[in-house]
């Protein structure tokens, strides 16, 4: 039984597997744009990094933040509740919003 809740911007609670097939697109699209500014304000404070140390701290950092279980604790539930719908978004290297039927 699938009790996992997704919190929306408004504070609503929602049960993953009630969300509607648009709403877990845009979730999970929102979930991996923020992952991927998130690693690219790492590798922008990396580059003023000085001394060996230092550089190697942040990039060992980086290496843990492109892992995707880094990205959210419900990513792989969101996934995982959108692969069991019948209606299912195009992937073309993200999640596109765009649902073929």
């Amino acid at each position: 039984m699938n009790t996992k809740k997704w919190t929306c911007k408004d504070g609503r609670k929602i049960r993953i597997k009630d969300m509607k097939t648009s709403h877990l697109v845009s979730v999970i699209n929102m979930l991996e744009a923020n992952h991927q500014n998130e690693i690219a304000h790492a590798y922008m404070f990396s580059g003023s990094l000085r001394g060996e140390m230092a550089i190697m701290d942040a990039e060992q950092g980086i290496d843990m933040m492109e892992d995707c279980d880094s990205m959210h604790p419900l990513y792989g539930e969101l996934l995982e509740e959108l692969s069991k719908r019948p209606i299912v978004p195009r992937w073309n290297g993200s999640w596109s919003g765009t649902i073929k039927i």
